[in-house]
């Protein structure tokens, strides 16, 4: 899309920084509300992390 819009790499580079660092934030904040008693029962059951 940014390619058809003609917006250049520059643009194209910093949207691809942001991105990355917003699905990083968020998948992080995802793992971080499993609660305490799951991981402990799943490490019980031998998962590993």
């Amino acid at each position: 899309m940014l390619v058809c819009l003609d917006m250049g790499p520059q643009v194209t580079a910093c949207l691809c920084v942001h991105t990355t660092a917003f699905f990083t934030k968020s998948s992080t904040q995802s793992f971080e509300s499993i609660p305490d008693e799951i991981i402990e029962v799943l490490e019980y059951t031998g998962s590993s992390r």
